[in-house]
């Protein structure tokens, strides 16, 4: 996992965002099947009516629901693409 930061500015209002890069031969939760990400609507664009953007959060289904990062990982975890 790789940390990028990422300095938007917008409407003169500067703000830092700290982005992750995974890779997919990573065995963590954002690679996993039963991980499900969670995301955030942001304001309305002149390009797109809506907007959502992964946030550093999801759930994971198996055996139970509970609150993951996708850089979690576990003993259950299973590649998505298989």
């Amino acid at each position: 996992m790789t940390e990028i930061l990422i300095q938007i500015e917008e409407e003169g209002v500067t703000q830092r965002v700290n982005c992750y890069h995974i890779d997919r031969r990573e065995h963590v939760c954002a690679n996993c099947k039963h991980f499900h990400q969670n995301y955030t609507k942001v304001k309305h664009t002149n390009i797109f009516k809506q907007l959502f953007i992964p946030v550093n959060s999801g759930f994971c289904v198996f055996p139970r629901i509970k609150d993951r990062k996708p850089s979690d990982t576990c003993g259950k975890w299973e590649d998505k693409a298989e």
